[in-house]
């Protein structure tokens, strides 16, 4: 690497390094934040030499402005005008679509195993959103009960009214429970957050479903500085996996690979 010119008998320069080149770390920042690390971009945005520490670029300041600016935070999640004001037709079209490949046909063979047998789960939808789930599993005629929950109140309420019947706040006693947590995970900056509700409500699951993109989704993104970001990290199959058997202990899981991978967990007798 070509040596940074600076005056090196300044005082002010004593001990900044020769061999650091800003501009480069700035695209290897830039580099992570477009393959959907941005976890890792705030943590590069830190890790300079002790030197830029204490004289810290203010381009560095810049992106780290950005990057806050346009993630949703709580409170965003929480009042999306655009996920509360979403048709009940929307979550009904994304069941046959591959934006649920292959997550729905999973928990569909799950559920239609369990009517077979007489049974009807009871799904606890953690992080429903618009609730893609009941309404593709309704439109199937399947036979289950369900619960939805996510920050978004006005769309729970909506959800709420489209299932009906299906509604029920508490399995009964002896019921199959499921878990199902999708599309979630990469969206949260402490992911134990998921863990604590899970925990929270009191049910010791049947089944779990967890799903996530697998690595980066659609090959990142070239507008980081002007669109909403959503996604704050990426998982790795084998990160998924340590990240479930640590959660919840006691379950043997199997992996499907996919653009979406899912992962499903089955409580050991």
């Amino acid at each position: 690497m070509t040596e940074q010119i600076f005056d090196q008998n300044d005082a002010q320069n004593i001990g900044r390094p020769l061999y650091w080149n800003l501009q480069s770390h700035i695209r290897a920042i830039e580099q992570m934040i477009r393959a959907d690390e941005l976890q890792m971009a705030l943590q590069m945005l830190e890790m300079v030499p002790g030197w830029f520490r204490d004289n810290y670029p203010p381009e560095l300041t810049e992106i780290k402005k950005i990057l806050y600016r346009q993630t949703y935070d709580q409170v965003e999640y929480a009042t999306d005008d655009e996920e509360a004001d979403c048709p009940r037709e929307m979550g009904e079209s994304q069941w046959d679509s591959p934006y649920m490949f292959p997550r729905a046909e999973i928990i569909s063979q799950i559920v239609k195993k369990y009517n077979r047998e007489g049974k009807k789960p009871w799904i606890f939808d953690l992080g429903c959103s618009h609730g893609n789930l009941p309404l593709g599993l309704l439109k199937s005629i399947h036979d289950f009960d369900y619960l939805g929950i996510g920050m978004n109140h006005r769309i729970i309420q909506k959800l709420k009214l489209w299932v009906g019947q299906c509604w029920k706040e508490k399995p009964d006693v002896g019921q199959p429970t499921i878990l199902y947590n999708t599309e979630v995970l990469e969206h949260c900056m402490n992911p134990h957050d998921i863990v604590h509700s899970s925990y929270k409500v009191g049910v010791d699951w049947d089944q779990i479903l967890l799903s996530v993109p697998m690595y980066c989704l659609g090959g990142g993104l070239p507008d980081w500085q002007t669109r909403r970001l959503g996604h704050v990290r990426t998982w790795t199959p084998n990160e998924l996996s340590e990240f479930a058997n640590k959660s919840w202990p006691g379950y043997s899981w199997v992996l499907y690979k996919s653009a979406s991978m899912v992962l499903v967990g089955t409580k050991n007798a």
